[in-house]
């Protein structure tokens, strides 16, 4: 239920994306600039509303971070519901950043292919999916496995990467460019960087402060009777909390992940078409 609307929603927005870049006739830098500009200002109202209404509408759901809401207990019913996610948010994440993987092998072929193997796709596809599950079976806590995920794999690979292909691009005089796209990179290996570290800092704080919630409302249930069941757990803990500003950051936290996916089609316009503005 959670990574379903990734998969769609990903995938509907690279093709989307993609098909509105190769329909353009007699593509220029310019063009694709606007084009990707436009799709990125669209995105990102909609996540901002959708983040917005989201917090209005389900004030109780989050202790600061949503996912530390389960009560569910340990053993092999967690493991494999924890495997499940893990894997799938690996998945997603593989379709998402499909331009930053091909960011990713052009900024390793110093600009010489612009096309990734099926073999690469499928290797990277593993390699993520193995370390989610490793996470997973270590870390025993599937909100911080998953906050780390987009803190570090999505503005790693949907910011700083482009941003490092763009400024080697610049290096070696593959394309000429304004001084603006210049700048860019810079921008966007900062925005990065800072969003790799507040989201690593969030994953620890939020979900330890949400954990700790959760133990303290199992001791005085235990005290007072017997424990409920892990259905009941979820629904007692999910309905009991009343953090709005938990959940207003974690689906303003979603709205900026969504935004960065598409912010990456800003760094990768000028390199892909390597044509002058």
């Amino acid at each position: 239920m959670f990574s379903s609307p990734i998969f769609v929603f990903s995938y509907e927005e690279q093709s989307n994306v993609m098909a509105v870049i190769k329909d353009l006739h007699n593509r220029t830098g310019c063009k694709v600039l606007v084009s990707t500009s436009l799709a990125l200002c669209v995105m990102s109202v909609f996540c901002i509303v959708l983040g917005i209404l989201g917090s209005l509408t389900f004030p109780h759901l989050s202790s600061g971070n949503s996912f530390s809401s389960y009560s569910v207990e340990t053993g092999v019913l967690r493991m494999a519901c924890l495997l499940t996610c893990c894997f799938n948010a690996a998945m997603s994440y593989v379709f998402c950043i499909s331009p930053c993987c091909r960011a990713a092998f052009m900024f390793l072929s110093r600009g010489n292919g612009t096309n990734i193997s099926k073999k690469m796709c499928a290797r990277l596809g593993a390699v993520l999916s193995s370390v989610c599950c490793i996470l997973a079976i270590f870390l025993l806590d599937v909100a911080q496995v998953v906050s780390l995920l987009g803190a570090i794999v999505s503005s790693t690979l949907c910011m700083m990467f482009p941003a490092l292909f763009a400024m080697q691009m610049r290096r070696f005089g593959t394309c000429l460019t304004p001084w603006v796209d210049a700048l860019l990179p810079w921008v966007l290996l900062l925005k990065g960087l800072l969003f790799s570290a507040t989201g690593t800092y969030m994953a620890f704080a939020f979900s330890s402060a949400g954990g700790t919630r959760i133990r303290e409302k199992r001791t005085q249930k235990a005290c007072v009777g017997a424990s409920p069941s892990p259905v009941q757990g979820f629904l007692s803990a999910a309905l009991a909390e009343d953090d709005h500003m938990g959940s207003a950051c974690i689906y303003f936290l979603f709205a900026v992940m969504r935004c960065k996916i598409s912010f990456s089609f800003l760094s990768l316009s000028a390199v892909a078409f390597p044509t002058t503005m």
